[in-house]
C-alpha cells in the first residue's frame, strides 16, 4: 500500500494524502478524516527515510551512555526519554559499556542514521578535535561528563559542592580520618571528584596521602577491592565513594573483614540510586538529579534544533545535589 492507492481509497489527491502525513494544519478537518480513517483500515505506514530525505530531518535522536547496568544512568535516559516525547522526538539508546572505541562506533553509526542531535554521556576524555571529527555538524548535548572544554553545551552535577557536603558530613561527625575510593583515571568525572576530594581534605586541614584515594571503574566489585586495600590502614574511619555501587561494594569489605558500618567505618556514597536505600545499613550518600540531568540535556538539545545557525550558542547547566543522610555515617568512635 503507497500513497496513491491510500488517495485512490480516500476520493483526494495523493498532495493531499501528503499533507496529512505531514500534519498540515491547512488540510480541511473532514478531509483529514477521511484520510486518516483508510490510513488506519490499511495499517499504512510512512516510510520514514524517504521523509527524511524530503524534509532533511528525522525527528531522532541518539543517546550514548557507558553502562546502562549501572542503576544511575536508567534515570538520566528516562529523563531524556520523557523530554524528547513530549517534544516529538523518538531517541535511539547506544550502551558503550565504557569502551571508547565502541563509543566512536555508535557516533559514526548515529552519524550514519542521519540522527538530528545527540547527547552524550562519554566513556572517554575525548579530545575537543577528536569529538568534532566524529560528529561533523550535528548538534551535541554533553551530560554528566563534561571535558574541560566549554565549546559543546553541557549539563552536569556540580560536584564541587557534592563533595563538599560528603567531607563537611564526615567531618561534623568528628572524623579526620577519610579515605577515598574515586572513579577512573581515565574519565574526567573520576579525576575531578579525586581532585575536588583532595582540595576539600586540604581546607579543612586534615591529612590526605595518595594512597587514601584509590581510583577505580565506578562497579560494585573494584570497591570491595579498594575498600580491603584501604582497611590495611588502622587509622581511617571513613570511607567517601565516588559511587553508591562503590559504596555497596566498600560496605561489604567492611563486614566481611570483621568490622561495623558504621560502628568501625562510616561510609557514604555518591547518586543515590535505588540500591543505596534498600542496603543494610541504609546508604548516606549525595543525591544526583539524575532524572533532571536527561530533561536538561534533552531540552538544551531541542532548543538548538529550534534556533537557526545563527542564534545557535552553546548552553552550560549544573545542577544542585543533595546529601541523603542515612544510616552508614555515624559519630566517629575512635
Amino acid at each position: 500500500m503507497n500513497m496513491r492507492e491510500i488517495a485512490k481509497r480516500a476520493g483526494v489527491s495523493t498532495a493531499t494524502v501528503s499533507r496529512v502525513l505531514n500534519g498540515n494544519p491547512k488540510v480541511n478537518p473532514e478531509l483529514r478524516d477521511i484520510v486518516n480513517k483508510v490510513i488506519q483500515e490499511v495499517n499504512y505506514v510512512p516510510n520514514a527515510i524517504a521523509r527524511s530525505m524530503n524534509h532533511g530531518t528525522t525527528s531522532i535522536l541518539g543517546l550514548i551512555l557507558p553502562d546502562i547496568t549501572n542503576p544511575f544512568f536508567p534515570g538520566i535516559a528516562r529523563g531524556v526519554e520523557d523530554a524528547a516525547i513530549s517534544k516529538g522526538y523518538k531517541v535511539i539508546l547506544c550502551n558503550t559499556d565504557n569502551h571508547a572505541d565502541t563509543e566512536k562506533t555508535y557516533l559514526r553509526m548515529l552519524r550514519e542514521q542521519r540522527v538530528d542531535g545527540l547527547i552524550l554521556v562519554s566513556a572517554s576524555n575525548m579530545s575537543e578535535e577528536t569529538m568534532r571529527q566524529m560528529i561533523e555538524d550535528i548538534p551535541v548535548v554533553l551530560c554528566d561528563r563534561i571535558p574541560e572544554s566549554k565549546h559543546f553545551s553541557s549539563v552536569v552535577t556540580d560536584h564541587r559542592k557534592g563533595i563538599k557536603m560528603a567531607v563537611d558530613h564526615l567531618v561534623g561527625l568528628g572524623h579526620r580520618e577519610i579515605a577515598m575510593i574515586s572513579g577512573p583515571k581515565t574519565l574526567i568525572s573520576g579525576i575531578e571528584r579525586a581532585n575536588y576530594f583532595r582540595d576539600i581534605m586540604a581546607e579543612a586541614g586534615l591529612p590526605c596521602p595518595e594512597q587514601r584515594v584509590v581510583p577505580c571503574d565506578y562497579r560494585y566489585e573494584s570497591g570491595f577491592i579498594a575498600a580491603n586495600q584501604l582497611l590495611k590502614d588502622k587509622a581511617i574511619t571513613a570511607i567517601l565513594c565516588a559511587n553508591d555501587m562503590m559504596a555497596l561494594g566498600a560496605m561489604d569489605a567492611v563486614f566481611e573483614s570483621g568490622l561495623q558500618v558504621p560502628d568501625d567505618i562510616s561510609v557514604v556514597g555518591y547518586d543515590n540510586i535505588p540500591f543505596s536505600n534498600w542496603s543494610r545499613p541504609r546508604l548516606t550518600t549525595v543525591s544526583q538529579p539524575t532524572y533532571l540531568l536527561g530533561v536538561n540535556a534533552l531540552e538544551i538539545l531541542a532548543d538548538a534544533l529550534a534556533s537557526s545557525e545563527t542564534d545557535k550558542q552553546q548552553v552550560q547547566r549544573m545542577l544542585n545535589p543533595t546529601l541523603i543522610v542515612r544510616k552508614s555515617s555515624a559519630m566517629v568512635k575512635r
